[in-house]
């Protein structure tokens, strides 16, 4: 769930090919305020696990698409994890990042070898406003 009014941005070549990002979206009332879906086809690329309850190395996976995912990680005040279970059976790991320059949820899971995730950032100060919505978006994501 995207609200009508955020604005969708085109994916170039470089977001698609190298960083995953599938489509993304932009509030255009809150500068620095987006959405954006990531899909990975790694999920235990070279006979690796991936770990998706490991937060650091889940993360490092998705720097590339927004680099200031890294910085939130390494200035957060607290960093939470939960799971939801979704309609077809799938387990979505919830992420919450909270950092004062910049406020991170995301929702990740796993399907058919493909890692799939989506994350809304959100300035540090206009979070506590947005976080009905955030959260609302959070729990609206799921894989087909």
């Amino acid at each position: 769930m995207v609200p009508s009014a955020w604005k969708s941005e085109t994916i170039n070549k470089t977001e698609k090919g190298t960083q995953g990002v599938d489509c993304k979206f932009t509030n255009p009332k809150v500068k620095g305020m987006k959405a954006f879906v990531i899909a990975l086809g790694r999920a235990g690329e070279d006979a690796k696990a991936f770990k998706i309850t490991d937060v650091e190395g889940t993360f490092a996976s998705f720097a590339g698409a927004d680099y200031d995912i890294q910085d939130a990680l390494t200035t957060a005040d607290e960093v939470t994890t939960k799971t939801r279970d979704g309609e077809n059976g799938d387990v979505f790991f919830e992420y919450d990042i909270d950092s004062p320059i910049n406020h991170y949820q995301a929702s990740i899971s796993t399907k058919r070898g493909k890692i799939f995730a989506l994350f809304i950032k959100t300035p540090g100060a206009a979070y506590n406003a947005n976080k009905e919505l955030t959260n609302t978006m959070l729990k609206s994501f799921t894989t087909l």
